[in-house]
């Protein structure tokens, strides 16, 4: 989302006509609106400004004994006052690109008409606008890029699931990975503790798989849980596949597998990826 943020922006600074730059204010305004966090945070940030304002409508001068002159000057000072809170409001800005936004969507011609009173379509938009709306984007953008940021985090943490296990080429595939897991013989018990949990296990995929469940259900192998060293071939063959995936993944995928060392050794995968 950020990505189509920077292309709104730089659509706009090469803008040539008033219509592409309004064109380009649209897109923006487009991407802004569907990260309701952070127009919830803009509302909240001006609940005490637009307070003052109500404030401001309800003093009516006249209430209080203003007559003639005196009420059109305390108006004029009401009003003056009204429009710099307006414009101290974190929404105004929104506000302004927001209504180019949907005079540019609007199938009412007026509507459209209004946008173009100062220059047509095809006239390069006039300096002071350009400087006033490149302001309003530019102090959006510094607004919204966090909350961008933990949307494209949370995004890619979503792409990073474990999908499946094809048993005969020995691949894991997580996220956009493909990842062969056990390149040669020597390295079968990788393969086979990969097979006991996605083929044998594959609805049960939350489960803890015992080192010994694994020896005899796959290798046809006795797992002498009084051996402290029983663990061995399986706690190793899982630390290998931890560093494959990381080492495929560029360290996107850490600690795939969680398992232990002891004689009673069990195997789980890491619940963030499943």
């Amino acid at each position: 989302m950020q990505k189509q943020l920077d292309e709104a922006v730089e659509k706009f600074k090469n803008s040539q006509t008033s219509f592409d730059s309004y064109q380009a204010i649209s897109d923006f305004v487009k991407i802004i609106i569907e990260v309701p966090e952070f127009i919830k945070q803009v509302e909240t940030e001006g609940e005490k400004i637009r307070i003052a304002q109500m404030e401001l409508n309800a003093d009516k001068g006249w209430t209080y004994g203003l007559r003639g002159r005196e009420l059109d000057k305390h108006n004029e000072n009401r009003g003056k006052k009204w429009e710099t809170l307006f414009q101290l409001d974190p929404l105004f800005p929104l506000s302004e690109l927001e209504t180019i936004h949907e005079w540019l969507q609007s199938e009412n011609m007026t509507d459209t008409a209004l946008l173009f009173q100062n220059c047509k379509p095809d006239d390069a938009l006039p300096e002071s606008e350009r400087k006033r709306y490149q302001g309003f984007m530019d102090k959006l953008y510094k607004k919204i890029l966090p909350f961008l940021k933990v949307e494209e985090m949370e995004e890619a943490q979503e792409e990073i699931k474990v999908k499946s296990y094809d048993e005969e080429n020995k691949i894991l595939i997580i996220g956009k990975y493909q990842i062969k897991i056990a390149k040669n013989e020597g390295n079968n018990n990788a393969h086979e503790i990969m097979s006991h949990i996605f083929i044998d296990h594959k609805d049960d995929l939350r489960d803890k798989f015992d080192y010994s469940d694994i020896a005899e259900q796959r290798l046809g192998a006795d797992y002498d849980a009084e051996d402290k060293n029983a663990h061995q071939p399986y706690s190793g063959a899982c630390k290998r596949i931890n560093q494959i995936i990381k080492d495929e993944t560029n360290s996107e995928v850490k600690d795939f597998l969680i398992y232990n060392h002891s004689k009673l050794g069990y195997v789980k995968i890491n619940p963030i990826y499943l």
